[in-house]
């Protein structure tokens, strides 16, 4: 292993049996569309890339002062959308409502890594779940976000983050926790 792996920081989140459902009817579109395992659901708090093992310590206390200053909470998993957008999809995506938790989340550990290396992101932050990549034409998956837009698939709790590895093989990516942390108690 080289000197750097690379990381991220986000919450697992559980696949509701209606997400199931639907990643299964996107797996059925076409070799286009290759699905997200539904062990690897996930909202990424925060992209780090490379990050050298000396950093984990600090990216860990990080992750533990930014989770213990936000409040576990349920959310629900409202509509499918797509990056850069559904007529050209390279991502296809669940939403998180509400989000306003998950993006405090967020903000605090942009602000937390940043004197560790770790540059803000300047985009707005959209919490999502990945739930499939698209490569090349998937006929009808427009009209299926479309349509889906509203669609409930169910709730969940934000409870833990995590410091994840991110290793991409052949087979897809595989992700290995490094370190966790619980959110605060529920408000």
């Amino acid at each position: 292993m080289g000197a750097t792996i690379r990381t991220f920081i986000g919450l697992r989140i559980a696949a509701t049996d209606a997400l199931r459902s639907v990643s299964a009817d996107l797996g059925r579109m076409g070799r286009a569309v290759k699905i997200t395992p539904a062990d690897k659901f996930h909202l990424t708090l925060k992209f780090l890339g490379d990050t050298r093992r000396s950093q984990f310590d600090d990216i860990a206390a990080a992750l533990r002062k930014a989770s213990s200053s936000v409040s576990r909470h349920a959310i629900e998993i409202v509509g499918l959308g797509a990056f850069p957008k559904s007529a050209r999809p390279a991502v296809v995506w669940a939403g998180v409502r509400p989000a306003g938790e998950i993006e405090r989340l967020a903000a605090i550990l942009d602000r937390l890594l940043e004197p560790l290396g770790f540059v803000p992101e300047t985009r707005p932050y959209h919490p999502h779940l990945t739930l499939a990549r698209v490569k090349g034409d998937a006929a009808g998956l427009e009209e299926v976000i479309e349509a889906n837009r509203e669609t409930p698939y169910g709730s969940a709790t934000a409870a833990v983050a995590e410091l994840f590895q991110s290793e991409l093989t052949p087979g897809g990516s595989r992700y290995t926790s490094l370190a966790t942390a619980e959110l605060g108690p529920g408000g």
